[in-house]
């Protein structure tokens, strides 16, 4: 195996230099760690209790939209995740490619099986056992993913999801695109439930009292998966820690989901 010279050496760490540099200008809000860890990771987070951050948000018009939305839950635990991963050729060159993304996030059944690491098991488990569209918060009939031919700047859809750690429930999700749908830079999908969650029989978790939001960036040959997810909670003992973790593994399960389907779809579109 022949050593890489000086010429081939000084370019990897010019290249290197370049990405972080990407990378602090479009999240100025990262450590010098957090975007060495971005850049060759591909992923950071932190966890934060009672006052709202996103400190680890790319720099796009949606914060707002989370910021205002997390005020209006008495936040007890929080946490914010950013992952950092490439476009695959066969969507970003697609002249619909924002229409992709867009259905990616509204695939509300692909949800179901997903699984995630349990720390506690110390073995992957099934994340959702179900997970389907519905027409209003009372149904429980399963619609078809709510896929769309067109972009609106605004839609909301409900969905009826079944969890391994909260059992079932009702969720509306809220879609964002913006500045507006003929010209998008960032897709916002926002969820909230409508219905109690339950830890075994024990309700923990009253209705409007969590949201989950998650933010597909592009920028450049990159995408860029912001998560912020806020609840409003038991702070006591063990339901502390349990709860803490699910929700951290949440939200790295679907954003992992969002990353499955884009790569399933330009494997698709690659292949067709």
């Amino acid at each position: 195996m022949v050593a890489a010279g000086p010429a081939a050496l000084f370019a990897q760490s010019n290249d290197s230099a370049q990405t972080l540099a990407r990378i602090t200008d479009f999240v100025p809000g990262l450590t010098a760690n957090e975007a060495q860890k971005l850049a060759s990771d591909g992923n950071v987070e932190t966890t934060y209790e009672k006052k709202i951050e996103t400190r680890l948000a790319p720099d796009f018009a949606g914060v707002t939209t989370i910021r205002n939305d997390l005020s209006k839950i008495k936040l007890v635990y929080g946490i914010e995740a950013l992952y950092r991963v490439p476009i695959p050729e066969s969507i970003r060159s697609n002249p619909d490619s924002w229409k992709i993304l867009y259905n990616i996030s509204r695939s509300i059944s692909t949800l179901k099986g997903i699984q995630y690491y349990s720390a506690s098991r110390q073995r992957m488990r099934i994340f959702y056992l179900k997970s389907y569209a519905i027409s209003d918060p009372n149904s429980r009939k399963a619609l078809a993913d709510p896929r769309v031919s067109s972009i609106p700047d605004q839609s909301t859809i409900y969905a009826f999801q079944e969890d391994s750690s909260f059992g079932s429930y009702v969720m509306k999700v809220d879609y964002t695109v913006g500045p507006d749908s003929y010209d998008p830079n960032y897709l916002l999908m926002s969820l909230t439930n409508l219905t109690t969650m339950y830890y075994s029989i024990i309700p923990i978790i009253d209705p409007r009292s969590f949201q989950m939001h998650l933010s597909i960036v592009p920028h450049g040959d990159m995408l860029y998966i912001y998560g912020n997810s806020g609840v409003d909670t038991f702070t006591i003992g063990f339901l502390k820690d349990h709860i803490n973790k699910s929700f951290t593994n949440r939200l790295k399960a679907i954003s992992d989901w969002y990353v499955a389907q884009m790569k399933a779809k330009a494997d698709e579109l690659t292949h067709s």
